[in-house]
């Protein structure tokens, strides 16, 4: 199979190598004020095409994506099911994982996959007191974890991609399970398990109570 790129609003996934970008137009108002946004999907187009890998936007109907994203894309696509959930499994294929601060980076840590997260303004958000921690970008943080997510403003982002390979945004092993301990507590998907045994033993001690 055919390397591949997938985005949330401009994402991929595919083959022996495959990449995955995700966003959403609503959050990115800044890049979209002048070229900053194509001039980003044309950034990851080139970076598919020397890596050989297929480009595959992944959106929502709700977004509103500007119609270049269509034009660039190997495949556009929604989402098609809620269980599996779309996002997983185009995840579950891919190398990369480009977005925009996106929830994704939890998916694709889970996943395995590496990914670059480029910062954009998240304003509407700063009364939460999990902003630092989740949109502040220092190293250490959910969205900038060397080895794991690598954190960039959409010109870095552009410039990194532009001379850039796949091998650039590989995973380190000890760096994935720092951070699968810090914010995912496991990646072994037992968490159903986990939670039915605990509700199995806080009924088995109320009924010897």
């Amino acid at each position: 199979m055919a390397p591949v790129v997938l985005g949330r609003g401009a994402r991929a996934a595919g083959g022996h190598s495959r990449a995955l970008a995700s966003g959403h137009v609503g959050w990115v108002p800044e890049i979209l004020r002048g070229n900053g946004y194509p001039a980003l999907v044309e950034a990851l187009r080139e970076f598919c095409a020397r890596t050989g890998a297929a480009l595959v936007v992944k959106s929502r109907e709700k977004n509103a994506d500007p119609r270049f994203l269509r034009r660039v894309a190997d495949v556009f696509l929604y989402d098609e099911e809620v269980y599996p959930y779309t996002s997983v499994e185009l995840m579950s294929i891919a190398d990369l994982c480009v977005h925009f601060q996106s929830g994704a980076v939890l998916e694709s840590a889970f996943a395995g996959v590496p990914s670059l997260s480029i910062a954009v303004s998240q304003e509407h958000l700063r009364q939460y007191s999990s902003f630092d921690e989740v949109y502040g970008g220092r190293p250490g943080s959910l969205q900038n974890f060397p080895g794991v997510v690598w954190h960039a403003d959409p010109t870095g982002a552009i410039d990194r991609l532009r001379g850039a390979s796949l091998g650039d945004f590989r995973l380190d092993v000890d760096a994935h399970q720092r951070y699968v301990d810090k914010f995912l507590g496991y990646a072994d998907t037992g968490s159903s398990v986990r939670v039915l045994t605990a509700i199995e033993r806080a009924l088995s001690s109320s009924r010897r109570a």
